[in-house]
């Protein structure tokens, strides 16, 4: 985010208003949200970057305090079931490790 130089005018009503509907910590979300943002720092397409002025707009700030600007995940991989090839490198099939820990198996390993 580019960094401002004053709080005064309409900064300071806009600051004002932001806070009386969402407090201390709602500026503070708003902040963290929008730091760890790729999109609100340039990382989109066009290179949008979000300033501070955009930032406590009151429609903006509902929208990066709700996670609308969160950088995208990708979707979990499936967790392997019994049965399925969870052997790691050394040939110990790690689920048949844990089924054998969690019920009192002799050494956990499958036989």
């Amino acid at each position: 985010m580019p960094k401002i130089e004053a709080i005064d005018g309409n900064r300071r009503k806009a600051v004002a208003a932001r806070y009386k509907t969402y407090g201390m910590d709602g500026l503070r979300l708003l902040f963290e949200n929008a730091a760890a943002s790729d999109f609100l720092a340039g990382g989109g397409e066009r290179g949008f970057v979000a300033n501070f002025d955009w930032l406590v707009a009151a429609t903006n700030m509902q929208k990066v305090i709700e996670g609308n600007y969160a950088n995208r995940t990708p979707p979990p991989q499936p967790i392997p079931r019994n049965g399925s090839s969870a052997a790691n490198r050394n040939g110990v099939n790690t689920m048949g490790v844990l089924d054998g820990i969690i019920n009192g198996g002799e050494n956990g390993h499958d036989g």
